[in-house]
């Protein structure tokens, strides 16, 4: 019948050579084991080992050697301790060895003695203390953009907040708007109005599920709607842009929703076209360009354009628009989900834009074009 194993030994002390003097060891068995011929060892209870003046493990404490429980694999979890409880010493992946005694000067730290199939030393993978689910993969993502995930050397992970400073919300809901006028109650930090006459303004009450929206109607032969009267932001200062928008009809039918650097004076005619001359950021349906789906699209020019098909229906699809800008790429989302990721014929960081909903049926009389606009926002660091 096994029998436990008397520590020795360890040696314990700081970089400057000073014992870790009475202080002690907290061992903590990686998974429930059996000891045939004696019984189920329990991991939930951790092991204290104290030390003595020279850091030395006291006699007479004994433990359970790994390699005489199964399942094989096992390992102690170690933690050093100063007498006053401060954590000196890992916590490291540890195993003692079979026989009588065993020193615990033979540890190297984080190093298994006995491995079968032979492996590297496992790590105990935790979040907030919790074992993670996988214990063979750690990969750390940022869904949202919203914090920047680095890995500069030596196994170190950097987490640090995209943008940095200060953040500004600024915006525009339709719940505040009177009528037809994008007026201050309807505006946070954002001068947003009607720009070239829209043919159709009309508040839309809320629903059981839905806020308050306003429909939109564009006229012939030009683009309408709304934008912002001035330039707020550029890509350099935009963490997010999103609008809650509804397409109402693709007949003969085009819509932009994003950022541009026109006024609202020229907006109307550059964005008559499925190549607007003009830099842009953002969302567009046409009935002769984009199928039945919404496109993400970069440009910095009529001839410099990047489009990207989200394969999201634009009917009658109330949806969430955003932009997040990524480094020298824009990310866009959809209700929550990537759609799309551009890279060429980005807009420059300093350049400034200011925030468009458009719609224009392409002077045909046959056009339904129309759409339900709920809110648009911008969060800028600065």
């Amino acid at each position: 019948m096994a029998t436990q194993t008397e520590l020795t030994g360890g040696g314990f002390q700081d970089s400057e050579g000073n014992p870790l003097e009475f202080g002690y060891l907290k061992m903590h068995l990686s998974q429930d084991c059996l000891v045939s011929g004696v019984g189920n060892i329990c991991s939930g209870i951790d092991i204290t080992i104290n030390l003595d003046i020279d850091g030395n493990a006291i006699a007479g404490q004994s433990v359970w050697s790994n390699l005489v429980m199964s399942p094989q694999n096992n390992f102690y979890r170690v933690t050093g301790y100063t007498s006053e409880g401060q954590k000196a010493w890992g916590p490291n992946n540890q195993q003692v060895g079979s026989g009588s005694t065993f020193n615990l000067d033979l540890w190297v730290p984080n190093t298994v003695i006995s491995w079968f199939p032979e492996v590297q030393q496992p790590l105990l993978i935790e979040i907030g203390g919790v074992p993670n689910d996988s214990q063979t993969i750690l990969d750390f993502e940022s869904s949202d953009n919203s914090v920047t995930i680095s890995n500069p050397s030596g196994g170190l992970v950097n987490l640090q907040a995209s943008g940095g400073g200060f953040q500004n919300l600024i915006g525009c809901n339709a719940a505040g708007v009177i009528t037809a006028d994008f007026g201050l109650g309807a505006c946070i930090g954002m001068y947003f109005a009607q720009f070239n006459s829209p043919t159709t303004v009309v508040g839309g009450s809320p629903t059981a599920t839905e806020g308050k929206s306003v429909l939109m109607q564009g006229q012939f032969p030009s683009s309408a709607g709304a934008m912002e009267q001035v330039f707020s932001s550029t890509l350099g200062i935009l963490q997010e842009w999103f609008t809650k928008v509804e397409i109402q009809g693709t007949t003969d039918s085009r819509y932009y929703f994003g950022l541009c650097d026109q006024t609202p004076i020229s907006a109307g005619a550059a964005f008559y076209s499925d190549t607007p001359a003009a830099n842009f950021v953002g969302f567009r349906f046409s009935s002769t360009a984009d199928g039945a789906d919404i496109s993400a699209i970069c440009q910095t020019s009529a001839s410099n354009q990047t489009v990207v098909s989200t394969s999201i229906a634009a009917l009658d699809n109330i949806v969430v628009l955003k932009i997040v800008p990524s480094g020298g790429s824009v990310n866009f989302y959809i209700n929550g989900t990537l759609v799309a990721t551009i890279s060429t014929n980005v807009p420059s960081n300093s350049l400034p834009l200011a925030s468009i909903l458009t719609a224009d049926g392409m002077d045909n009389g046959s056009s339904d074009q129309q759409f339900a606009f709920f809110y648009i926002y911008e969060l800028l660091s600065n």
